[in-house]
């Protein structure tokens, strides 16, 4: 498993008590089984936060 995480997470080692996300961790899993880059999620993720649409849903959900 520490393998799979390792390649996941770019093959960079984590200092300290740095941890990787039990939800981030299991998107990359599905990404890379899909084909899809590390990049391209970020990218994706970062896109959608700006949406209007996004930040109304995430302002309703947290009230």
């Amino acid at each position: 498993m520490i393998a799979a995480v390792f390649s996941i997470v770019g093959g960079k080692e984590m200092q300290g008590k740095e941890y990787v996300d039990q939800e981030w961790l299991a998107l990359m899993i599905e990404a890379k089984k899909a084909g899809i880059s590390i990049e391209e999620v970020k990218k994706f993720l970062k896109s959608k936060e700006t949406s209007s649409e996004f930040l109304s849903f995430i302002k309703k959900d947290r009230i």
